[in-house]
């Protein structure tokens, strides 16, 4: 029995009440850590600066607690509830979020999720009284490293832990659901920024996951039937190139980024075609006006635009891409439907763009 700091009383830890030892108690920089705290109630209680590093908190209930500065590297988290809750400056980075709840108002201002574990095996727990056939351990038992917990089903203070398979598309689909529990989170306090850029995380993961898995169920989409089958198939391609296209409308530098790729596609094209000489091209109007007193003349000539014209030819593509007009340029031959193609292409992303820097100016 040993002191966890100089302002706390020292933790027995042979003889834990996982119900009262922690409720309503205060410490300041405790070291917790490493420890199987399964069900631990930690409701009300002041618990600055503490250390959580490499604890099993699955069921842990930290309700009403002040958690400013502490550790919660490596933890397992699994339901574990934190509700009204001051998580100030808490290190959650590494930790096995899957399961997670922090619903209500919780003060997150630089807490740390990012780089968040999942564990290699899905979790599962049932309430039980004897944990038959399961390894057992009790609360306050030293835990050497929590990505071994999963090598085998163990029972803890009234729960019970099993494991079973999982597949890479199931991984995906668990950490979309990660982003889309983060999302709530982050929107429910106000941060709306880091909730769009989860937002996108979600949706890249639930692409990657290949619609194996319902959104909201969780349960496993038939591919015996081949309607459904092809319907998830054909979502994923549309959720791919919708990615590629526009970064699910969250990214205004992915549409920017592909308008210059296709700027530069049109431009290789037309000075291909303009440079045959065929049948195909480009004439352009100049028109040159001569002012005498009150009378005005004009005189106006046509070329066909080579690539020797490379200012007038890169001009075209980039006003032509972004208009149905062509002021005094005249595409005729194939010029016409390529440009009229381009438009199309470029009016598109130009209405990609527009959204996505709404979103953006949105969330600021």
């Amino acid at each position: 029995m040993q002191p966890n700091s100089d302002f706390n009383e020292p933790i027995d830890w042979s003889n834990v009440d996982p119900l009262n030892s922690f409720r309503n108690k205060t410490f300041v920089r405790a070291d917790f850590s490493g420890r199987c705290l399964v069900g631990v109630d930690f409701s009300g209680s002041t618990l600055v600066d503490c250390n959580f590093t490499n604890s099993d908190l699955c069921h842990a209930n930290f309700e009403g607690a002040d958690l400013y500065r502490s550790n919660f590297r490596r933890t397992v988290l699994y339901a574990t509830h934190f509700r009204d809750c001051n998580l100030t400056r808490c290190d959650l980075s590494e930790s096995y979020i899957y399961g997670l709840r922090i619903v209500d108002f919780s003060n997150i201002t630089y807490t740390k999720f990012t780089n968040f574990r999942l564990e290699r095996l899905r979790r599962s727990s049932t309430i039980s009284a004897s944990g038959a056939g399961q390894s057992h351990m009790k609360v306050g038992d030293k835990i050497v490293d929590t990505s071994q917990l999963p090598n085998g089903s163990y029972f803890v203070n009234g729960y019970s832990f099993s494991f079973a398979d999982l597949d890479k598309y199931e991984r995906h689909m668990q950490r979309s659901q990660v982003y889309n529990r983060l999302r709530r989170l982050y929107i429910a306090n106000c941060f709306s920024e880091e909730a769009r850029s989860c937002l996108y995380w979600e949706r890249y993961h639930r692409t990657r996951s290949w619609y194996r898995y319902h959104t909201f169920t969780g349960e496993t989409s038939s591919d015996g039937d081949f309607h459904g089958a092809f319907a998830r198939i054909f979502q994923s391609f549309a959720s791919f190139a919708y990615e590629y296209l526009a970064g699910y409308g969250l990214r205004p530098r992915a549409v920017l980024r592909n308008m210059i790729y296709v700027y530069a596609i049109y431009v290789l094209i037309t000075f291909a075609i303009v440079s045959a000489q065929s049948d195909s091209g480009i004439l352009y109007t100049s028109i040159s006006v001569t002012r005498t007193g009150g009378d005005i003349s004009q005189t106006s000539s046509v070329i066909d635009l080579t690539p020797s014209n490379p200012l007038k030819v890169m001009y075209f593509c980039a006003f032509s891409m972004f208009s149905l007009t062509f002021q005094y340029f005249s595409p005729f031959g194939h010029m016409v439907w390529i440009s009229s193609l381009f438009a199309v292409v470029g009016i598109a992303f130009l209405a990609l763009l527009i959204s996505a820097l709404f979103s953006v100016l949105r969330t600021d």
